[in-house]
């Protein structure tokens, strides 16, 4: 009985630690307060994301800013918070992806520019982009079609 009570209370002890250990965390602190939210301007204004947009050109800042005027939020992908968005009333023609590493402080966007793709970052391999940004560059690269059609290989099964 001893030993059963004495893990209840060690276990109680680490679950009450784990909150207040991942608040102290920068990374997760940036996770819990920008994923699935909408204020894409104050993450911009984070100073590890603001420090590494300022190595890019300004006007490629504005262009970034303009493209990612509609999106669908701040999302979790691959281990980076990532907006995607396009321009007003300029969708598959005009698009950005912004990915930043939580915890490395690194910070990499592709910008989707008249059927063309530049991305930005410190890295010097492709191979070293994130999957965050690879994978938005496979689908800009077919104009944001494949998002439209389904691939030959895909099967959908509708499951009740």
């Amino acid at each position: 009985m001893r030993v059963h009570l004495s893990m209840a209370i060690v276990l109680a002890g680490m679950s009450m630690a784990l909150p207040a250990t991942a608040a102290e965390d920068p990374g997760m602190k940036l996770v819990r307060k920008y994923v699935a939210g909408w204020d894409i301007d104050a993450l911009l204004k984070e100073p590890t994301v603001a420090a590494g947009l300022n190595k890019i050109p300004a006007p490629v800042r504005t262009k970034l800013k303009a493209n990612l005027n509609v999106t669908a939020g701040v999302e979790y992908v691959g281990g980076h918070l990532r907006v995607e968005g396009n321009a007003p009333h300029a969708g598959g023609e005009e698009a950005a992806v912004l990915c930043v590493d939580p915890y490395g402080n690194k910070v990499q966007v592709g910008i989707y520019s008249k059927g063309n793709i530049q991305v930005y970052t410190t890295e010097t391999r492709y191979d070293y982009l994130t999957t965050c940004v690879r994978d938005w560059i496979a689908v800009a690269n077919t104009k944001f079609a494949i998002r439209q059609t389904k691939p030959a290989s895909v099967q959908l099964i509708t499951v009740k």
